[in-house]
C-alpha cells in the first residue's frame, strides 16, 4: 500500500498534499523552489511513497529531479497521461498540467453533471468539462493582479492598487476604487457569462487564490475548493495505479 503525494507547482508558489487510506493527511504551500517543505512532509511517513506532479513552473526538472534522488516514483501529468477524462482540445500538448488536474477533480467530485471549472489565479481559467467526462476546452483571461499590474504598467498616472485594499463597490467613487472594482467585477462579470454558456443544470466549481474574493460578489451559485488540482492529481495517480495491479 502506497502514500500518495500531490504537488501542483505554480508560478509562484508550490501546493503539496500527503494522501494516506484516501485522505489528505498533511499539507503546504510555499514559494516554488523549497524543496525542503516536501522533504518534510513526507519525513514521517510510514509507507512508500508514490507522487504525481503537475507543474506551470520553470523549474518543473528540478522538482523531477529532486523527487528522484528520494527515490519517489513520480507520475509528471500532461495530455498524454492516463485518464478517466477524455481531452477534446485541439491542440492538447499546449494545455497546462494545471488545467487538466482541475477538470479531472471536478469531475471526480462532480461527475454526471456539466461542471464549468474557473481557476482564478495568477491568470483566470474557464474550462467546461461534460457530464460524460469530456473535457471540452476553455478560456484563459488575465487575473485580478495581473489586471490592477498591467493598468499601472501601462498607463502613464494610474496607480498600482491592490484588490484587498478595501471592498469592490460596484461603481467605485474614486480612481483606486474604480481600478479595484473594474478588476473585481471584470473577472465576475467573465464567469457569471460562462456559467450561462455552461447551462443553467452546470456546476460552477472555483478554485484558485482568488476563488473566496470572486464567489463573494457573483450572483452564480458556486462550490469553492481550494483542493481541486490536488484532487484531481490524486485520483489520476490512482487510476494508473490499478491499472498497474490489474
Amino acid at each position: 500500500m502506497f502514500a500518495y503525494l500531490t504537488i501542483d507547482q505554480g508560478n509562484s508558489s508550490t501546493k503539496a498534499a500527503l494522501w494516506q487510506h484516501g485522505g489528505i493527511s498533511d499539507r503546504f504551500c510555499v514559494r516554488d523552489g523549497d524543496f525542503q517543505a516536501i522533504k518534510n512532509l513526507i519525513a514521517g511517513c510510514r509507507m512508500p511513497v508514490k507522487a504525481a506532479l503537475c507543474s506551470v513552473a520553470e523549474s518543473q526538472n528540478n522538482m523531477l529531479m529532486s523527487l528522484k534522488r528520494l527515490g519517489i516514483d513520480t507520475l509528471d501529468i500532461n495530455c498524454r497521461t492516463p485518464m478517466p477524462l477524455k481531452i477534446r482540445y485541439s491542440t492538447p500538448e499546449t494545455l497546462g498540467a494545471d488545467r487538466i488536474a482541475a477538470a479531472m477533480g471536478a469531475f471526480e467530485l462532480h461527475g454526471g453533471s456539466n461542471i464549468l471549472v474557473a481557476d482564478i489565479g495568477s491568470a483566470a481559467t474557464y474550462d467546461l468539462v461534460t457530464a460524460d467526462g469530456q473535457y471540452l476546452g476553455g478560456n484563459i483571461s488575465p487575473g485580478l493582479g495581473m489586471r490592477l499590474r498591467a493598468l499601472n504598467s501601462f498607463t502613464a498616472r494610474l496607480p498600482l492598487v491592490d484588490a484587498y485594499d478595501g471592498p469592490a463597490k460596484m461603481f467605485g467613487s474614486d480612481t483606486r476604487e474604480a481600478l479595484r472594482s473594474g478588476a473585481v467585477y471584470g473577472v465576475v462579470a467573465e464567469l457569471e457569462f460562462y456559467a450561462r454558456q455552461a447551462g443553467p443544470d452546470a456546476k460552477i466549481m472555483v478554485t484558485g487564490g482568488w476563488a473566496d474574493m470572486i464567489s463573494r460578489y457573483t450572483s452564480v451559485e458556486c462550490i469553492v475548493n481550494h483542493d481541486l488540482v490536488l484532487i484531481g492529481l490524486n485520483s489520476i495517480l490512482a487510476y494508473n495505479e490499478a491499472k498497474i495491479s490489474c
